[in-house]
């Protein structure tokens, strides 16, 4: 939908806005401590920051700080974005359909004359073959949209057997069977159900009326995904064929076993009975996949972008840590001198950022939430956004700067007093 469209750009915006932003406040220290040597002196390092009319020492700090936070910020958005959206794809490909779409081929019935007869002599061919499974038809199939409605109820034309071909998931009831006997019976899902029961709170469902008849109600299905998780579920009702519609779809379950064997005898039995008609098909499991191709290509694009985005991080980190440490260096050995332990000198330097790292958290946690939330709206059917996905990017975020930071903090802290305070 448009909607679905606007808002997925929108949320790819915001965080590859994130990221530049990220690659300029990461990238900009390293450059800096090439362009000034670093390691001849802390007077370079001093000297970067200099301004008329200002404390050096308090703006090399701030800005220190600024940049850690900027970076932690936008880092943080970007891990917290990954969860969200990886977790909302697992929802996707774990949610129940309300059928099984395994091993079931679609094959598209030319529109035209005799296409109720070229399904009939297809199907009973294709049942002598120990490849297939099963046979059946319908005027639609889940995964795409459905064409025919009365009264705002999706109205499914099928032939015996569809819904155990697809292997509906019956709350009550059963499928239609062969013969005449359900000719004036319908199936009906679980929204159609709900609606019935609210307005017959007494239990008793009544017949429905439709197609200048009334029928009777034998079973009941789960909602199945007719369209895709971006729509709500619809009511629905199955009915017996009445019209070669019902045969616009006929779908092949495929015994477990070699797919390819199947595929040749679908392909032979069909050029056997429609030569003229190239045959066209499909698995039900590669059109879910096609329905959400632009949720993978997000999910894909935030993945990337959040793995770029801490390796940024701890780019920017490590070179501000560098900056850090090369102005500190004399104090680090005084504080030797006096006694300090080594392991007292790297909390120090340690907590300097981390400190940092937790107001970053406290910044980016809304701002991530906010984000998400309107990009899981484009679906009916979504995940929840819960607390542990915003500590689990906390945590990634604190290991990743406490691995940067104490690299470096431990080589200071373990320095020769000595040289430390020849350091000039």
């Amino acid at each position: 939908s448009i909607k679905s469209d606007n808002l997925n750009a929108l949320m790819f915006f915001i965080l590859v806005l994130c990221l530049i932003i990220l690659f300029v406040t990461s990238i900009y220290p390293i450059l800096l401590m090439q362009k000034t040597n670093v390691s001849n002196g802390r007077n370079a390092f001093i000297n970067i920051f200099s301004k008329p009319g200002r404390n050096n020492l308090n703006s090399k700090g701030n800005y220190r700080n600024s940049l850690v936070v900027v970076q932690f910020i936008f880092g943080i958005i970007l891990i917290i974005s990954a969860v969200i959206v990886n977790k909302q794809m697992q929802f996707i490909h774990h949610k129940n359909l309300g059928f099984n779409k395994e091993l079931l081929v679609i094959i598209e019935n030319p529109f035209e004359y005799p296409m109720d007869q070229r399904y009939l002599n297809f199907k009973q061919r294709l049942e002598k073959c120990p490849q297939i499974m099963m046979v059946s038809a319908g005027e639609d199939v889940p995964g795409n949209l459905i064409n025919n409605w009365g009264n705002g109820i999706g109205l499914v034309s099928v032939d015996h057997g569809y819904l155990t071909t697809l292997k509906a998931d019956f709350i009550e009831g059963r499928d239609f069977r062969e013969g005449e006997g359900d000719k004036d019976c319908i199936i009906i899902n679980e929204k159609l159900l709900k609606l019935l029961k609210e307005e017959h709170p007494d239990g008793e469902l009544p017949e429905i009326p439709f197609n200048n008849k009334s029928y009777r109600i034998i079973g009941v299905v789960r909602d199945m995904e007719f369209g895709t998780i971006h729509y709500d579920a619809k009511p629905v009702l199955f009915f017996l064929r009445d019209s070669y519609d019902y045969s616009r779809n006929i779908l092949v379950k495929l015994s477990s076993g070699n797919i390819s064997d199947g595929l040749s005898i679908i392909r032979q039995e069909w050029k056997m009975i429609a030569p003229h008609w190239p045959i066209e098909y499909y698995f039900m499991d590669d059109q879910f996949e096609t329905n959400y191709k632009k949720e993978e290509q997000t999910s894909k694009a935030v993945n990337t972008l959040t793995i770029v985005a801490l390796f940024l991080c701890c780019l920017g980190l490590y070179g501000l840590v560098l900056f850090s440490i090369h102005g500190r260096i004399k104090e680090i050995g005084i504080r030797k001198v006096n006694g300090a332990k080594s392991m007292e000198l790297l909390f120090m330097l340690n907590m300097e950022f981390v400190r940092w790292v937790f107001l970053s958290f406290a910044i980016a946690s809304p701002i991530a939430w906010f984000v998400m939330h309107k990009w899981l709206e484009n679906f009916v059917y979504k995940t929840n956004i819960r607390w542990w996905d915003f500590a689990l990017a906390g945590i990634v975020a604190f290991i990743i700067s406490i691995i940067t930071v104490s690299w470096q903090s431990w080589r200071a802290a373990t320095r020769n007093p000595v040289e430390s305070l020849r350091y000039e």
